[in-house]
C-alpha cells in the first residue's frame, strides 16, 4: 500500500537531504534501485509482462510507491522484503526535526 509519509520523506531527501546523511542516502538509493530495477514488481519490468498503467513514473506495483523517491527514504522497506529500513521511523523523525530547526534559525 502506498505510504505518503515515506514518499514525502524520499522527496525531501531528494531535494534537501540532511547534511549528515546525504552520502548515505545516495548510497542506499543506488543499492536499492539496483534491486528494484531487477524486480518483476517494478512497473517498467511488469509492463513487458502485460501490466497496464497510466502512470508515467517507474513505481512498485506491489505498494504503488514511486521507486525514485521511496528508495531515498532510509526508514522505508520493500514490501517484498528485498531490502530493509536503514534507520527507524523514530530516528528519521528526529533528523527531520533537527533539519527543520536548523533551517528556521
Amino acid at each position: 500500500m502506498l505510504n505518503i509519509k515515506e514518499i514525502f520523506e524520499g522527496w525531501r531527501n531528494d531535494l534537501i537531504p540532511p547534511k549528515d546523511l546525504k552520502e548515505i542516502i545516495e548510497q542506499i538509493h543506488k543499492e536499492r534501485m539496483e534491486i528494484c530495477n531487477a524486480c518483476d514488481k517494478n512497473s517498467f519490468n511488469a509492463i513487458k509482462e502485460g501490466y497496464r498503467t497510466i502512470r508515467p513514473d517507474v513505481h512498485c506495483i506491489e505498494c504503488g510507491c514511486p521507486l525514485s523517491k521511496k528508495t531515498k527514504s532510509p526508514s522505508s522497506e520493500c514490501p517484498l522484503k528485498k531490502w530493509t529500513a536503514f534507520i527507524t521511523k523514530e530516528e528519521q523523525n528526529k533528523l527531520n526535526n533537527e533539519q527543520d530547526t536548523e533551517r528556521h534559525n
